[in-house]
C-alpha cells in the first residue's frame, strides 16, 4: 500500500477521528457558499475515470454544476469504507490523496489536527505527492470559479 505522505500511515479503522466516517469539516468558523458540505468527497475527472475503471461506478454521484462526489451514507460515512478499510484505496481521489492537509488562503500550508497519523515535525518536501493531489484540487475549484467570472 503506498502512502503519499512519507513516515505517514493512515491508521484506518483504528483511528480515533477516522476522516472517512461521519465528518463535519475542519472548524465551525468555516462556512461554504457554494453548497458543498464539508462533509461531501468531491471528485476531479480523472478521479471520476479511475474509481468507474475499477468497476465501482456506483460510488459516484452526480451533484450540481456537473460537480462528481463519491456517495456517501446518511450519517456522512463514505459509501467506499467497509469495515474500517478504503475499497478504493489504490483509485482514492485527490481528496483523500491529500488530506490532511488543505491550503489555508491566510497561513498556506495547514493540517487538519484531528489527524492522529499525520507528523507535523516533518518538512513540507517531505509531502510532494499529497502537495500535488492538493494542487490539482484547488486548480479544478479556480476553473469552476474562474467561469462565474468571465
Amino acid at each position: 500500500m503506498e502512502e503519499n505522505i512519507k513516515n505517514f500511515k493512515c491508521l484506518g479503522k483504528d483511528c480515533p477521528n477516522h476522516c472517512c466516517g461521519p465528518f463535519d469539516g475542519i472548524s465551525d468558523k468555516l462556512k461554504e457558499l457554494s453548497g458543498v458540505n464539508f462533509s461531501e468527497i468531491i471528485l476531479l475527472p480523472e478521479d471520476v475515470e479511475r474509481i468507474k475503471k475499477t468497476g465501482k461506478g456506483n460510488y459516484i454521484v452526480s451533484g450540481e454544476n456537473g460537480i462528481y462526489k463519491i456517495k456517501t451514507h446518511e450519517d456522512g460515512t463514505c459509501f467506499a469504507l467497509k469495515d474500517g478499510k478504503c475499497t478504493i484505496y489504490e483509485q482514492r481521489p485527490a481528496i483523500c490523496k491529500a488530506y490532511p492537509l488543505y491550503i489555508d488562503m491566510f497561513a498556506g500550508l495547514c493540517y487538519v489536527n484531528e489527524c492522529s497519523a499525520f507528523n507535523s515535525l516533518l518538512k513540507s518536501e517531505e509531502y510532494k505527492n499529497a502537495l500535488k493531489s492538493l494542487l490539482d484540487i484547488y486548480k479544478y475549484w479556480i476553473k469552476i470559479y474562474e467561469k462565474e467570472i468571465v
